[in-house]
Order: structure tokens, then sequence, then C-alpha cells
């Protein structure tokens, strides 16, 4: 399934490369995590460390729809260090986001100012790529290679893929500052297949094969709360739970037309239109 997602982006990448560039942008805002080691706000402005930071290329043939290329970098962590099943850990991950997107304007648009606001809607296909790591003994430590779930471990999955299929989805409004220049205002959520942006899923482990399997330091990570030789280092805990970690954003986007007419076709009212 990401695969098949992952190689229609990169098609339809291609094809919207071939149209002329209409818009250009750049793109500031904050990035929001949830899953097992979240806090239990929903978008937790505490754990931001800096801000999310990208750019789109948008290409719109008619004044309903947009399409876009987006590309944004973004830190995320956890707030408070805990997690309902293994109290003591913590994550943060770098995370790099690209898609494609399909925009549709609410209200026909002229793409200038006499538009006035322009809401609109979004949606697409994209992908993820993330770097996680912890603070271990003042220093901090990629965690995927570790194994802090077995992983790699005869009886255990392999290493999790740091590279996923998403698919982002969201709404904004846009503001005209002038003949060319816009402001966007958006929110977004990112549908993801992976459990691992924070290193913990569900996966039922024991702390003793991991010590054995991928040595002490993927044991003390997988859950610091175990002394080695105890009976409870021979018993299965899950650290988290089954449920795909969630992504999203809050972002504002500056964008300049790199042509002086109309950028948009009207659709014809005897058209059918969406």
């Amino acid at each position: 399934m990401q695969k098949k997602l992952l190689l229609l982006l990169l098609l339809a990448t291609g094809y919207m490369l071939r149209a002329q560039t209409t818009e250009i942008g750049v793109t500031a805002g904050a990035a929001f995590y949830r899953g097992e080691l979240s806090s239990d706000n929903f978008l937790d402005f505490s754990a931001i460390e800096q801000p999310a930071l990208g750019f789109q290329v948008r290409f719109s043939p008619f004044t309903r729809f947009s399409g876009r290329l987006e590309g944004l970098y973004a830190k995320i962590s956890s707030a408070d260090e805990n997690s309902a099943n293994v109290p003591g850990l913590n994550f943060q991950s770098t995370v790099y986001d690209a898609h494609i997107l399909l925009e549709w304007n609410m209200i026909d648009a002229n793409f200038g100012p006499s538009t006035g606001l322009t809401p609109y809607l979004f949606g697409g296909i994209g992908g993820i790529y993330f770097e996680s790591q912890t603070e271990f003994q003042g220093e901090l430590i990629d965690l995927q290679p570790l194994g802090t779930e077995g992983q790699g471990i005869d009886g255990y999955d392999d290493k999790y893929n740091q590279l996923n299929a998403a698919i982002p989805f969201g709404l904004g409004i846009r503001f005209w500052l002038g003949d060319r220049i816009s402001l966007l205002v958006e929110g977004s959520t990112r549908f993801l297949f992976t459990d691992y942006l924070d290193d913990v899923s569900g996966r039922s482990v024991v702390y003793e094969d991991i010590l054995l399997g991928n040595g002490p330091t993927a044991a003390a990570l997988s859950n610091p709360n175990i002394i080695p030789g105890s009976d409870e280092a021979t018993q299965p805990y899950r650290r988290g739970d089954s449920r795909n970690d969630g992504l999203y954003f809050l972002n504002l986007t500056l964008t300049y037309r790199t042509d002086g007419g109309r950028m948009g076709i009207k659709v014809r009212k005897n058209c059918p239109t969406f």
C-alpha cells in the first residue's frame, strides 16, 4: 500500500512539473504529535522546540482547483516524558514531509485582491521520513537502529521503516495582500501508516530478550523501570497501544505569483463543477 502511494506521488509530481509554475511560497508554523508519549493536550505548544519550515509550488489551471507541491521540515517531541504503560520514556523526532495536493476553493477565485478571502479544502498523497532520538546518559541516541522492541531478534519484527507513506488533508483561508502576494493560514493532519514516530508501539516484548539480543542500551531504553535479573525482566509487557501515531500542522504561508495575469480559468456554467 505504502509503495503504491509513493509511486503515485512521483508520477503525479512529474505530470505537474510539466505545467507552468504560477505561485511559489515559503511556510512557517508548528508541528504537533499524538501518540503514546504525547501529553493530554491535543495541541501542546509547550512541546514545540522550533518552528516547522517549508516551501510550496502551486499550479492553478482553474479558479476552483489548484495543484500543489509542498515540502516541510519539523521537529516533534514528547511533552512530559511519560507513557501510559512505561513511565520515563522520552523522544524527539526530526520529520521530513513531502506531498502533492489538490486544492478546492469554496468560492470561485480570481486569484487577486478582488476575490477577498478565499477558504479552501485540500487533500492528497505524500510521504514522511523521520529520525527518532532520545537522551541517554547525557547523549542523544538514534532509536531505530537499537531495536528497543526487539526488532531484529528471532520471533520479533524487523526494524521499522523510517520512510512511510502519508495521506495529508486539511483546510485553509487565503488573504490577498496585493496583486501578487497572499497569506495562507492552514490547519492539516497526516493519516500515517506507522506507530513509531516515538519509537513506541503496542508490541508485546520481554526485557530479557532485548537485553540478550540487542544489548543493555536497547533494553534500558525499552523500559528504564526494570532491573536486569528481576522477575519482571522475564515477563512480557507493552509500552503503548496499537493505534498509529498522528501528525498535525498549523502553518502560515506567504506566496508570490510569478505571472502578472489571471491565474485560473473559470469553468463554464454549462460544464460540470464540483
